[in-house]
């Protein structure tokens, strides 16, 4: 079936499509139903947000002005500086961003071709650019020795929410989307970002932390002395 930002082809379409115009039950017309829905939810349930644990780092290598990114590409997650060599954020880019820390993001699609993500800097960066993005999924193929992305619990209940869309089933779909969101909530808090720094900061649009004032709640108004000088403590 193919999935979002990968390159699919006509003949991915033909047999669903066929199914659907020509047969009053769905599956008649694809050789593996289960396989070809197994694939269709694999890629619906890629797209709803980037998933940590798909996320890739990668040195952008800009030395021809520009970075074609790898056959795996997803989507990007965040771009980011390392001046120093420490593998710490300095600071961070975005698309349309300034003129120091922007850049520019362009899919030259072609339909001999394909998909082809290419990312230009508007100004020659001196420091190594850091990018973390999501992997794609691959096609399962049904060989049976494959593993799951996906815990097969949540992978069945979206399989059975495109079932029933296209059956047009409202009332058997409303239990399954219920079902559905609660897996898919269990899912994201057992294994989305569960270690993360809590600690509030106030950055700039570039990523930067801004340092702001704080004083006393003794009522002298007094400035904080770990924060003179704008040092942070």
């Amino acid at each position: 079936m193919g999935g979002y930002y990968k390159d699919t082809y006509m003949d991915h379409l033909r047999p669903v499509l066929l199914d659907y115009i020509t047969n009053s039950q769905r599956g008649q017309s694809v050789a593996d139903k289960p396989l070809s829905l197994a694939n269709r939810a694999l890629h619906n349930l890629w797209a709803k947000k980037p998933w940590c644990d798909l996320a890739t780092d990668v040195t952008l290598d800009l030395s021809t002005g520009s970075y074609t990114f790898p056959a795996d590409f997803g989507r990007i997650v965040s771009m980011w500086a390392d001046l120093d060599g420490s593998g710490v954020q300095s600071y961070w880019y975005y698309e349309g961003g300034d003129y120091a820390r922007g850049y520019r993001l362009r899919n030259p699609f072609t339909k001999a071709a394909g998909h082809s993500w290419a990312i230009t800097f508007f100004s020659a960066q001196s420091s190594a650019v850091k990018m973390v993005y999501q992997r794609i999924l691959e096609d399962l193929t049904g060989d049976g020795t494959e593993y799951l992305f996906f815990p097969a619990n949540l992978m069945i209940l979206e399989c059975q929410k495109i079932i029933l869309r296209e059956k047009g089933n409202v009332k058997e779909l409303q239990p399954i989307l219920g079902a559905f969101e609660e897996e898919f909530k269990d899912y994201c808090n057992a294994h989305q970002w569960v270690n993360y720094d809590p600690t509030p900061r106030i950055n700039d649009r570039n990523g930067i932390e801004v340092v702001a004032e704080q004083y006393s709640l003794d009522g002298s108004m007094s400035r904080n002395a770990a924060y003179a000088n704008n040092r942070l403590p």
